[in-house]
């Protein structure tokens, strides 16, 4: 498609200072491209929500500007860089002349960083501030944002100037956070069952007659630029759309050309299976763009030469194509580089032993936080399922974990309150004054005792798919797999020689191949039976507790200590806040023991995700961290800036129970 031609709106005659909130957005990166073209602006920036390096910035302008300007040389990268200046707080700034925030959708609306900036307009000298958003169908939280906005403004004696955008076809945007839902879950399920989607499509609930409207960035930018240097457009509040749409089921078939997958928009609900609806739920959000009829255009009188570069800007199949190649490339490569950095993880963490009775107490910590969490491990389990949580954790805490002791040594007893004896250990050798505890399955006991102890050391617990089970509570409560686990560790208490048949007994349950899950089921048990599927990767370290008859021994004694203890009428106590995360397909501890145990802390909420499994820790450590990482902001009374989900994005996985 040729570049249109379009007079840029942002020729200055002295040299103007402005600032960027969203600049790793699609389109703030454009629109910061844009801007380059004079070389009377500059251009400074905070950090965006997302964990956006300086060098991504400069690369993402490169690339903007290269796509913006097809008929010249390529910007050079350094060039960009130099004329770029990155702020870490809103008091380096000063003499500017605007402000820009460009609400990413697939992160929200961090609000404070919203206030702050209006704000400190007074401070630097702002004549005007803008805002520009992806979300034409306004939701019930927009009139309040907006009238804030408008508020502040007029106080502050501020022009300011409001947009609602089509969906943008880049990244940042409505249409990249359904991509990146697509990718994660193709991800997620070919990790399980690499054939599944050479079997299956995937389902979309749609009308036949839906379509989506769709702005390119380069449009966009060009767009904005114009109205904000008409006079029409102080203190005013526009919507911008294109002037075609394109239909919802070819975009599919093009995202499907371009992910290797059958995406098919239907409009009966009854035809889609447990994987469907997984997808269905994680991208609930974007159905609000998808219209019958195009968007219509404001009431407000378009100035003609923006008026004509839209109709010039026709988003083909072709431009489609690319634009989508380049966000899976990018989603591809990210993927690379997460996963080798978990890899090379087991490096990062820096090692110290006890000594126990006898025995090494193991443990390691990384990262450099200001605030510590302690993780409490399964009984009988490594770290191996924690690496993918814990890189994206020690980016904003320092935190320490270890194997729990007790199944391959010390030998029995060895239980509970020993395991809580380890943890008080360590906490007195590393001098922790405060700290969040995470426990997962096994672990909620542990941290529950072991506040109990001190409860001025806890600032809040996270019990992630947290079993509660306990001689006398509800065996409805229990799943399938803890009914016959108990049977057989009660077995092996008693009769120590049959240490070998249990050990082939469980293996077998964990050996299940690809192939009987894609053959002889119907599509909905073949996908409950894929979803419910522990991530083949992990099988090896699923079997760690019945290495060796001594260790099955060893864990079944464990485990039959574990359940003599009742968390239960303890719970009241606690007064700290209390995260319960279940997963709907976990075979290990069901969701339902979560939400009943939720119920007897004073202080505690339960959310269930959404077609995740016992380890949900492993599958989806980003969604967990952000979990997470709201959570202990709550709790701690503190404004976390790396937090990279939003309330909304974090709905779309899960939901409180």
């Amino acid at each position: 498609m040729p570049s249109p031609s379009f007079k840029t709106p942002y020729l200055c005659e002295t040299v103007r200072e402005i600032l960027i909130q969203g600049i790793d957005t699609s389109l703030g990166s454009h629109f910061a491209a844009m801007l380059m073209r004079s070389p009377d602006i500059r251009i400074s920036y905070l950090p965006a929500i997302t964990r956006t390096s300086a060098e991504e910035v400069s690369d993402r302008i490169s690339f903007a500007a290269a796509e913006s300007n097809r008929n010249q040389e390529d910007s050079h990268r350094q060039q960009i860089a130099d004329r770029l200046r990155k702020h870490d707080t809103l008091t380096m700034a000063s003499n500017i002349a605007e402000v820009w925030y460009f609400a990413d959708e697939a992160s929200g609306v961090e609000p404070d960083m919203l206030n702050e900036l209006v704000i400190a307009c007074l401070s630097t000298g702002t004549e005007r501030f803008y805002y520009a958003s992806e979300d034409l169908d306004v939701g019930p939280g927009q009139p309040a944002l907006e009238a804030e906005i408008v508020e502040r403004c007029k106080a502050c004696g501020i022009q300011y100037t409001i947009f609602h955008l089509s969906p943008i076809l880049g990244d940042g945007g409505a249409l990249e956070k359904f991509l990146a839902e697509l990718h994660s879950l193709k991800t997620e399920i070919e990790a399980r069952a690499p054939q599944y989607f050479d079997f299956q499509a995937l389902r979309y609930t749609a009308s036949t007659q839906a379509t989506l409207n769709l702005l390119s960035p380069v449009a966009a930018a060009h767009l904005l630029a114009g109205f904000a240097r008409s006079t029409q457009a102080a203190e005013s509040s526009y919507v911008i759309t294109s002037r075609s749409s394109t239909k919802f089921s070819a975009l599919c078939e093009t995202i499907g050309i371009t992910y290797g997958i059958s995406l098919l928009p239907v409009e009966d609900d009854a035809t889609l299976n447990a994987v469907d609806r997984s997808f269905g739920e994680r991208t609930v959000d974007f159905r609000r763009y998808l219209t019958i009829e195009a968007a219509a255009h404001p009431a407000e009188t378009l100035l003609s030469n923006v008026e004509l570069f839209v109709e010039e800007a026709v988003l083909d199949q072709e431009t489609q194509i690319a634009a989508f190649q380049s966000i899976r490339q990018r989603q591809e490569n990210a993927l690379a580089i997460r996963r080798k950095r978990i890899e090379q993880l087991p490096e990062r963490l820096a090692r110290k032993t006890l000594n126990r009775s006898g025995f090494p107490l193991d443990y390691y910590s990384a990262g450099t936080g200001e605030q510590t969490i302690i993780i409490l491990n399964a009984i009988g389990q490594g770290l191996e399922y924690w690496y993918p949580l814990l890189h994206e954790l020690i980016e904003d805490y320092r935190v320490v974990i270890w194997e729990p002791r007790g199944t391959v040594f010390p030998p029995p007893p060895f239980g509970l309150e020993e395991q809580v004896n380890d943890v008080e250990a360590i906490v007195q050798e590393e001098a922790i004054e405060n700290c969040h505890l995470i426990g997962w399955c096994t672990g909620p006991k542990v941290a529950i005792d072991f506040y109990l102890r001190h409860p001025d050391l806890v600032q809040s617990m996270a019990f992630l798919n947290g079993t509660f089970k306990c001689v006398g509570s509800p065996e409805e409560l229990d799943s399938p797999y803890e009914h016959n686990l108990e049977s057989l560790c009660r077995l092996l208490v008693r009769k120590p020689a049959m240490a070998d048949s249990v050990m082939k007994t469980l293996m077998a349950r964990v050996e299940q191949g690809e192939v009987e899950l894609l053959e002889g089921a119907d599509a909905e048990q073949m996908s409950v039976s894929v979803l419910s599927r522990a991530n083949p990767s992990l099988g090896s370290y699923l079997l760690a507790p019945f290495k060796t008859n001594a260790t099955t021994v060893n864990y079944a004694h464990q485990l039959v200590d574990f359940w003599a203890q009742d968390a239960r009428p303890k719970a009241s106590a606690v007064r700290v806040p209390v995260l319960l995360v279940a997963t709907e397909y976990d075979q290990v501890a069901t969701p339902q023991a979560s939400e009943q145990a939720a119920a007897l802390f004073p202080n505690s909420q339960c959310v269930l995700v959404r077609g995740a499994t016992h380890y949900c820790l492993y599958d989806r450590p980003q969604f967990v961290a952000n979990l997470l990482r709201n959570f202990f902001c709550l709790s701690s009374k503190t404004r976390t800036p790396k937090i990279t989900a939003s309330p909304a994005s974090l709905a779309a996985h899960a939901s409180v129970v």
